[in-house]
């Protein structure tokens, strides 16, 4: 029984190609500052930024969707997902005893304190997820409809009512409002009677509009100095910056377009096992290790060099990082199974 359609895993690998491609946007050092003057470049790095975060909510999206009909006890999925995060922290934790003969004892114990952000909002929406099935089944469409209106836009005004301190309980928030969205698809299918043709037009306006409000922030921010120049200069960042609107609406026009296209592939299937993985191992390498964005890849050469090669150097690039985590949790996985099967058999002989 082919149980997983390869069109929304395959969507979930594009969405975590996409966060990579925003980590590589933030953890390149590029050199631009508010002293700097408008680029295309410039630009071009603000949408790398902006496709991550159309990336976690696709995630979210794909988790809600699929949720509402889950028939296994949630906690086995999230006593899964710990183990992958465990393993991967103490595989870290080597690396680090190799590189610098010392333990990380805080990445070891307290591995949720600073950089998982993403992990821990994700692991407390799946804890919540029981009670969120019960209120999306509940629910009639009409109030669920104006509930979804509303948080929505309240938490597009977050960044402005919530600072730092209070993240974890933001985006966990947000990424609630998202698997709710998610659920609310599965169960009503609201978008039915729109064209295929129509969200493609929805995600090139959404984009172009991103484009010329970036363009606008970083132009208009060098008639001024002082504090209002880094002001508009952070604005440019804050319609694509988390729980806003304009990549949530991107990310359900991408997940339509993809839902509507129903296939089955096994090779699909099998890589997309591995994007919780990949996401874990690219995000903490780089916090933890060193840091691989700047050792490795030439990026600032290449994008002042040409912009022209630098769009299809920086594919290339989220490619390999993608395949690299990839090929290590196949790895994994198949570890795991031999492991596994040996403790069974060792049980087995136990008992006899």
């Amino acid at each position: 029984m082919q149980s997983r359609k390869s069109n929304f895993e395959l969507l979930r690998i594009i969405s975590i190609e996409l966060i990579i491609l925003c980590h590589f946007s933030i953890y390149t050092k590029w050199g631009y500052t508010v002293k700097s003057n408008f680029s295309l470049s410039q630009l071009v790095i603000t949408l790398m930024y902006a496709g991550g975060k159309v990336g976690v909510d696709l995630f979210m999206l794909i988790t809600g969707y699929f949720m509402l009909c889950y028939k296994k006890n949630i906690f086995i999925k999230i006593k899964n997902i710990l183990q992958i995060i465990y393993f991967y922290v103490f595989f870290l934790a080597v690396l680090i005893f190799i590189k610098d003969h010392s333990i990380n004892w805080r990445l070891l114990l307290l591995p949720f304190y600073s950089n998982f952000w993403f992990v821990v909002s994700y692991l407390l929406t799946l804890i919540f997820s029981p009670f969120l099935i019960i209120s999306v089944k509940k629910l009639e469409r009409i109030y669920f409809r104006n509930l979804l209106i509303i948080l929505s836009l309240l938490f597009s005004l977050s960044p402005l009512l919530f600072n730092d301190y209070y993240r974890y309980l933001n985006y966990t928030l947000f990424f609630i409002l998202v698997f709710l969205i998610g659920g609310y698809i599965r169960r009503f299918n609201p978008f039915n009677k729109l064209s295929y043709r129509l969200f493609i037009n929805i995600i090139l306006i959404l984009t172009l509009f991103i484009m010329f409000y970036t363009t606008f922030c970083i132009i208009y921010g060098n008639i001024y100095s002082g504090h209002h120049k880094s002001l508009i200069w952070d604005l440019r960042y804050f319609i694509v910056s988390n729980n806003q609107l304009i990549p949530l609406m991107i990310s359900i026009c991408l997940f339509e377009v993809f839902r509507r296209r129903n296939f089955y592939s096994n090779i699909i299937n099998i890589i997309s096992s591995t994007v919780f993985a990949t996401y874990l191992l690219h995000a903490t390498i780089p916090v933890y290790l060193f840091d691989f964005w700047n050792c490795f890849f030439p990026s600032v050469r290449i994008l002042k060099k040409s912009l022209f090669y630098f769009i299809p150097y920086s594919f290339l690039i989220i490619f390999a990082v993608f395949c690299c985590g990839v090929i290590i949790d196949l790895l994994r996985q198949k570890i795991m199974k031999i492991m596994c099967n040996f403790w069974r058999s060792f049980n087995v002989k136990r008992k006899i």
